[in-house]
């Protein structure tokens, strides 16, 4: 995706595709932003409506789904984040790999009878991008649950 220097000092250009990506929207942008500081202040009622806001303005934006699915699990609403989590899984090829590895953490976590799979994601994840802490917060939830079993 980019130059890169061979061993004779002369640049190549990589002749692979950029992922097919809608410009982002400002008003979506933030829709977005409003919803996840919503969830994370534990305003689940409000971060719903801010996703589903999201959704709105685009049908096909898979980490509205994933948000929309958290925070109605934060609701105790375990079917709508079910279809929600599914929704945003089905879509996650405009996502970014560390995105699409988030996007299947919450599948597992929306569908309880995957725990293993889902810790094997959330391993992945730590590995991979050691500095996210969301990642480390839900490895140790699925830990403390594996442990509750």
């Amino acid at each position: 995706m980019g130059n890169w220097e061979n061993r004779s000092g002369r640049y190549r250009i990589s002749r692979r595709p950029f992922p097919k990506q809608r410009p982002p929207h400002w008003k979506l942008s933030k829709t977005f932003s409003v919803g996840k500081k919503a969830l994370s202040n534990g305003d689940y009622a409000a971060s719903v409506l801010s996703f589903q806001r999201a959704i709105a303005l685009d049908s096909d934006f898979a980490l509205a789904y994933a948000g929309l699915a958290a925070s109605y699990t934060n609701l105790g609403e375990s079917r709508l984040s079910t279809a929600n989590a599914k929704k945003a899984y089905e879509l996650r090829e405009r996502t970014s790999e560390r995105e699409k590895l988030e996007l299947e953490s919450n599948l597992c976590m929306a569908d309880y009878w995957r725990p293993r799979k889902n810790t094997r994601v959330n391993e992945l994840l730590v590995h991979s991008y050691p500095r996210d802490s969301d990642a480390h917060f839900n490895l140790g939830n699925i830990y403390d649950n594996l442990r509750a079993i």
